[in-house]
């Protein structure tokens, strides 16, 4: 039992202290700004995607009417 008593304090410590070193600050968010064309995707019944002149493919959710156009550029900005 003597030798359990000297690990009870430090491990106390640790746990009473390990809430106040967590890291729950807001992470920034990154500002983002590209440009884009809008395709038709044929796949499952098919839906309007963004492909960025960078390569990196996107699906827009809720995109307005006025930007469902095959082949329309678009600038996307945004966190």
């Amino acid at each position: 039992m003597t030798t359990v008593m000297p690990l009870f304090g430090p491990l106390l410590a640790l746990l009473l202290l390990a809430p106040v070193a967590a890291d729950d600050s807001p992470q920034e968010k990154e500002a983002v700004c590209f440009i884009a064309e809008v395709r038709w995707v044929a796949l499952e019944g098919g839906f309007f995607g963004l492909i960025a002149d960078g390569g990196e493919k996107f699906l827009p959710l809720n995109l307005p009417e006025d930007f469902k156009k095959k082949g329309l550029k678009v600038r996307i900005r945004g966190e």
